[in-house]
């Protein structure tokens, strides 16, 4: 296997940078020679960032703009090592790693994986995208829904699709719980009800807080516990600090423990492509209703005949506390949505299978894969 180089940012707790770590721990483990290129912030702490433990990471940092002294920079740091694959996590990473790998004598080849929407905003930036991912090796998306909307805008020429996945060993419904309802303070016969994500506007944790307030006098009782960090955490915290039944938890290390613990999985964005943590939620056999952005309706298969969640439109705190108070009174039903969630997720969402279409990618063998069918 090549020596390949995982290009991003930083290591904030997010999705991108999740699959990108869990990518190169999995090759490592393997014996295989994969490490990270941080260009914007370097590992500070464990509370904000992703440890990167045992992988190696290393801080090559860029200017403002577009910075060509750090595209010389990086095309010098790729030579010296020796890379042969380049995998560009989101927009800026591919089209630096595209530029320093059109100046390396010995080209690496160039993966690039799309997580989110690009964050530049401005027609210089959709344009060098554009430009970009015509001369990547493949571009990929973590979801059809995120896909066509960057081919359809114009930030990408051409998008293969590889769907995130979920490690279903770790995440199972058997194991420890650590103990959270008690650690939460949850009254006896009470559901308690999960949101993981981080603390941002386009999660609207706050119409999960209108909808546990709408259901607070209904039985069974509800406890809402919200996991994340974020820039609005601070306000959020001080908004429900001496709200009964609500527990504000910035950061959780044994994920899996949680949602073991709760009884139901909420996520009610207005934006996203395939959570992470909705798959983690499917994996560990959690019945979810989450709103209508993204894939979350196709993950949960909504519009199959055997859906393994229920969906609800987006910004409509009504909706969602109903369909939380049809679950809450409904333990059956609660049962049956999480086996078949489970299964969702080893079937169609595991790790394994995210695993084997990269190393498909990375080898230019991307032919004849199911996942990697959604093509140019």
């Amino acid at each position: 296997m090549q020596r390949l180089v995982h290009l991003l940012g930083g290591l904030e707790i997010g999705g991108k940078e999740r699959v990108a770590l869990e990518l190169a721990r999995r090759a490592r483990r393997l014996g295989l020679a994969h490490e990270l290129l941080l260009f914007d912030r370097d590992y500070r702490d464990p509370i904000e960032h992703l440890d990167p433990g045992d992988v190696p990471c290393t801080l090559l940092r860029r200017g403002k703009g577009l910075d060509l002294r750090f595209t010389a920079a990086l095309a010098g740091w790729l030579e010296r090592e020796r890379v042969e694959v380049v995998h560009a996590h989101n927009d800026s990473a591919l089209v630096y790693g595209v530029l320093a790998a059109k100046r390396a004598q010995q080209r690496p080849r160039v993966v690039g994986t799309f997580h989110t929407r690009p964050s530049h905003s401005t027609l210089a930036g959709r344009l060098a995208c554009r430009w970009a991912s015509k001369r990547a090796d493949v571009v990929t998306a973590v979801s059809p829904d995120l896909r066509r909307d960057l081919v359809n805008w114009g930030w990408l020429a051409r998008c293969r699709v590889v769907w995130n996945g979920v490690d279903v060993d770790e995440y199972r419904p058997d194991g420890p719980t650590d103990g959270w309802r008690g650690r939460l303070g949850v009254a006896p016969g009470a559901l308690l009800v999960g949101h993981v994500g981080r603390f941002h506007r386009v999660k609207r944790q706050r119409d999960l807080l209108e909808a546990a307030r709408a259901l607070r006098d209904r039985a069974p009782p509800l406890h809402v516990a919200f996991v994340g960090l974020g820039p609005e955490l601070a306000a959020f915290e001080a908004e429900v600090q001496s709200e009964r039944g609500i527990s504000v938890v910035p950061r959780v290390h044994d994920m899996a423990a949680f949602y073991r613990e709760i009884d139901l999985f909420v996520l009610c964005s207005i934006e996203e492509a395939a959570p992470l943590v909705l798959l983690e939620a499917m994996a560990c056999a959690r019945a979810s209703v989450t709103t209508d952005a993204g894939s979350m309706v196709e993950m949960l298969a909504a519009n199959g005949p055997a859906p393994c969640g229920r969906i609800v439109p987006q910004r409509q705190p009504e909706a969602l506390a109903r369909a939380i108070g049809e679950l809450a009174s409904d333990e059956r039903a609660r049962r049956e949505l999480g086996l078949r969630a489970r299964e969702r997720a080893v079937s169609e969402y595991s790790e394994e299978r995210e695993w084997q279409d990269y190393v498909r990618l990375y080898r230019g063998e991307a032919e004849g894969s199911r996942a990697l069918a959604a093509a140019e």
